[in-house]
């Protein structure tokens, strides 16, 4: 049986501690999800960003009319066009849009039909078949004077998009805590229940080896045929058990593997030791600090409670009425041309700046909602919002405090029973040397052997489940405080 047990621990897939853990962050699924989260988050932040990047524009057309009027019948008028134009703008967190454009134009009219009426009316000065060059330099400007002048209403939707990023994050963090913990958990779990196995294996080596004993004895008339069917029994029971305890290995085992985000089936034995028990008892208080600034979980709460702020400050911006002042001012360039000296799109451009033609604009435009149901229908939604975050944060410390006190509570019983199934193991090893002795010298039953033997065993198992147990404890306190 021995050798059976070694042949099958040989076999297993040796696993560390620490590797498990750092496998579960390379590969679980869940914590590859919260990551891609993140990804997506950081996406939409540049997204965000980006409605404040400038910009260029550039357009280019050309066009032709052909149309007859009854003032110059028998004649057909022709005008042609061409246009280009480019231009750069840009909104700035400030509330002001800005814009630098330039248009060049070249049109010119021509005429078809009669020669002769058209000699007449080019000596009457009727027909302008010149070509007419325009280029035009403009510059304009608009500001919010109202809703929309402070920075962070408009950069809202940045703040917005690096808020869900955070939050993205503290989820992310809150998750990789969580499967950490279920990792470990998982771990010393897979640790007791092979420990468990060895020991239902020995037990049944020592109930294989008293019932030969015991067969031994009534085959010689020195034990009553009782003794036999009883230790038959415990034979029974404990090739039960160890059944058991193979399933339970097999079960957290391949739990161990899902956690770290492989396929279950493999084997795993875990080599390393639990850590030794702590004789000092846990400093709540500092236990409680350490919980209240780490915690994942409050972190997010924290997160939203302060953008529940910021939105109700938007909100209350919002209930002012839109107010913008807007100006520009322009520079134009006109030249014109013989319909046989042609020239180039730019020939105008050398008269923008003599001066001769300009324009420039002021202007105020207001809009003020009346009644403002929407406005104020939303900055009543905030401030329930902010006052539920803030009440939900204030009750998950409350709430985090008592788990972290009642979890520090739980590690000193874990220590105290670890303790005391060390002295039950002990003393039920002294009381079955005492009743084998007996037993050997005619003054005990051998029932009070069996029952020994078995109270032996279920003290290992206790010991065993109690170093689990103090294990998990520790894991659940570190996990509240967010530091595994």
């Amino acid at each position: 049986m021995i050798v059976l047990a070694l042949v099958a621990a040989a076999a297993a897939a040796p696993l560390r501690y620490e590797d498990a853990l750092q496998r579960a962050i390379d590969a679980n699924p869940t914590l590859a999800s919260g990551g891609a989260g993140v990804a997506a988050a950081e996406g939409a932040l540049l997204a965000a960003q980006g409605a404040f990047d400038p910009f260029a524009t550039g357009a280019f057309n050309t066009q032709r009319d052909l149309s007859q009027s009854s003032f110059l019948q028998g004649l057909t008028t022709e005008n042609r066009a061409a246009n280009w134009q480019m231009g750069v703008g840009s909104t700035l967190a400030t509330g002001t849009t800005l814009g630098l454009d330039w248009v060049n134009t070249q049109s010119r009219t021509a005429y078809q039909g009669d020669a002769v009426r058209l000699d007449q009316l080019r000596a009457a000065g009727v027909l302008n078949e010149d070509y007419l060059y325009q280029s035009r330099l403009s510059a304009r400007v608009s500001q919010d004077v109202l809703q929309g002048f402070k920075r962070s209403y408009n950069l809202s939707a940045v703040r917005q998009a690096t808020r869900a990023r955070d939050q993205a994050e503290a989820e992310r963090l809150r998750t990789r805590n969580e499967v950490l913990a279920g990792v470990a958990r998982a771990y010393w779990d897979l640790w007791y229940q092979r420990r468990a196995t060895v020991i239902a294996e020995k037990s049944l080596e020592v109930a294989i080896e008293e019932q030969r004993i015991v067969s031994a004895k009534v085959a010689q008339g020195t034990l009553a045929p009782v003794e036999q069917a009883r230790v038959d029994a415990l034979v029974v029971q404990s090739r039960s058990a160890l059944i058991g305890t193979r399933a339970a290995v097999r079960q957290a085992s391949d739990l161990l593997l899902t956690l770290m985000g492989e396929a279950p089936g493999v084997d795993v034995e875990p080599t390393s030791e639990p850590a030794e028990v702590r004789e000092a008892g846990v400093e709540v208080e500092r236990a409680v600090e350490a919980a209240l600034g780490n915690n994942p979980e409050l972190q997010a709460l924290r997160l939203t409670a302060t953008n529940a702020e910021l939105d109700l400050a938007d909100a209350r911006h919002q209930l002012l009425p839109n107010l913008s002042a807007s100006g520009s001012y322009g520079l134009t360039g006109l030249e014109t041309r013989d319909p046989d000296d042609p020239a180039g799109p730019l020939t105008a451009a050398g008269n923008l700046f003599n001066g001769e033609a300009r324009n420039w604009s002021l202007g105020l435009n207001l809009t003020a909602p009346l009644g403002n149901r929407a406005d104020r229908g939303l900055h009543a939604q905030r401030v329930a919002a902010a006052q539920q975050a803030g009440l939900g944060l204030k009750a998950r410390e409350l709430g985090l405090a008592q788990e972290v006190r009642a979890a520090a509570a739980s590690l000193d019983t874990a220590r105290a029973q670890l303790d005391l199934m060390g002295s039950n193991l002990a003393l039920a090893e002294q009381t079955l040397a005492a009743e084998r002795a007996l037993a050997d010298a005619g003054r005990s039953l051998q029932r009070d052997v069996l029952e020994a033997i078995r109270n032996v065993d279920e003290a290992r198992v206790n010991l065993e489940k109690a170093r689990a147990d103090y294990l998990l404890a520790i894991i659940e306190l570190e996990r509240l405080k967010g530091s595994l």
